[in-house]
C-alpha cells in the first residue's frame, strides 16, 4: 500500500513537471497560438474524462449527474475552442441536447424524491442560457434583412 502510494505521487510529480516543461516551451509561439493549443489539449483531456465516467456510468461506479456535468464540460470547452459561428451552433447543438438529458434527469429524480423542484428549473435555466447563445450565433450566420 505505502508503495503504490509513493509510485502515486512520484507519476503525478512527473506528470506536474512534463506539463511544466510543454507549457514554458510554447513562449516561441504568439500567445494566440498558444493559447489555441492549450484550449486543444484541455477538450482532449476532458474528452478523456468523458470517456472514463461513460465506462463507469455503464456499471454502475459513476452517477448521471457526474456524468452529464463532465459532457457539459467537455462541450464548454469545445465552444471555447471553436472558430467560427458554424463550429459554436454545432456545439451549442450538443449542449441543449446534454441540458435536456439533465432536465428529464431532474425530472425523474423529483418523481421518485431523490431531487427537489429547484434542481429542475435551475437544469431549465441552464438550457435558457444556452438557447441564448445558440439563437446569438445563427443570428451571425443570418444574412441582413434589406428594408
Amino acid at each position: 500500500m505505502f508503495l503504490k502510494r509513493q509510485l502515486a505521487t512520484l507519476f503525478v510529480a512527473v506528470l506536474s513537471i512534463s506539463l511544466l516543461w510543454q507549457t514554458e516551451s510554447l513562449p516561441a509561439q504568439d500567445a494566440t497560438a498558444q493559447v489555441k493549443a492549450l484550449r486543444k489539449e484541455r477538450v482532449e483531456l476532458l474528452d478523456d474524462v468523458v470517456k472514463h465516467l461513460t465506462n463507469g456510468y455503464s456499471v454502475g461506479a459513476v452517477s448521471f449527474d457526474t456524468l452529464i456535468k463532465a459532457k457539459d464540460q467537455a462541450l464548454q470547452a469545445k465552444l471555447e475552442l471553436a472558430d467560427s459561428p458554424e463550429e459554436r451552433i454545432g456545439v451549442l447543438r450538443k449542449l441543449v441536447e446534454n441540458a435536456n438529458m439533465s432536465i428529464r434527469h431532474a425530472q425523474e429524480q423529483v418523481k421518485v424524491g431523490i431531487a427537489k423542484d429547484y434542481e429542475v428549473l435551475q437544469a431549465k435555466a441552464h438550457l435558457l442560457e444556452i438557447r441564448i447563445d445558440l439563437v446569438k450565433e445563427e443570428q451571425k450566420i443570418k444574412p441582413a434583412n434589406p428594408k
